[in-house]
């Protein structure tokens, strides 16, 4: 190798060295343990033996003639694949790749008005929930020093802005909303521009 091309190679070689690669892998569970036992649901007489097997539901709402259970289950995986460049001591830069699977089982059971057990619907299916990255750098000013309350904004502007951040639609359509127990039930995930979000404008 010529002396001229020797201090560029080495210089590639140098910044080769710096970079690292790495693969993360964070899972959450979200909602309780659901283990379904589709014949011994079948043969349940009311919403008290549901109960006594799965325990309270995630939703419930009133029906048409009676009541809904909602059980659901979601199990996500989030898979991490990054490179930085980084020295013994200082990293100058991290960048990210990420898609996160999840593994959902849904069960609906349905009740008449006396508590008897009419229909179940039950579903497992695994998809893609999402995907992104990220690009972290080191060089961050923040302010270290805690004045404590010397920085608040005054009190009456929290519930000016609220005042001019009411949510109108939501509002008047609480009566009908997912959380009263009166407007049916829906599965994480549902897009909001559809079903009773669609009336609330979300």
């Amino acid at each position: 190798m010529r002396a001229g091309t020797r201090a560029p190679a080495l210089s590639l070689l140098f910044c080769v060295s710096l970079l690292a690669f790495g693969c993360s892998v964070i899972r959450q569970d979200v909602g309780q343990p659901l283990v379904v036992d589709l014949k011994a649901i079948a043969a349940a007489p009311d919403y008290h033996d549901v109960l006594r097997m799965l325990g309270p539901p995630h939703e419930l709402s009133r029906a048409d003639h009676g009541m809904v259970f909602l059980y659901e289950e979601i199990d996500l995986t989030e898979r991490q694949i990054g490179i930085s460049l980084a020295t013994n001591d200082i990293t100058l830069f991290k960048a990210v790749m990420a898609r996160e699977v999840s593994d959902r089982q849904v069960l609906m059971v349905t009740f008449d008005a006396n508590g008897r057990t009419q229909s179940f619907g039950y579903r497992g299916w695994s998809d893609i929930a999402a995907e992104g990255g990220a690009l972290q750098l080191v060089f961050v000013v923040s302010n270290v020093a805690d004045e404590g309350d010397l920085n608040d904004p005054p009190a009456a502007h929290h519930w000016g802005f609220g005042l001019l951040e009411a949510d109108l639609p939501r509002l008047l359509n609480r009566q009908n909303g997912l959380n009263t127990g009166n407007g049916g039930t829906e599965q994480k995930g549902t897009p909001s521009n559809v079903g009773q979000h669609a009336l609330e404008l979300r």
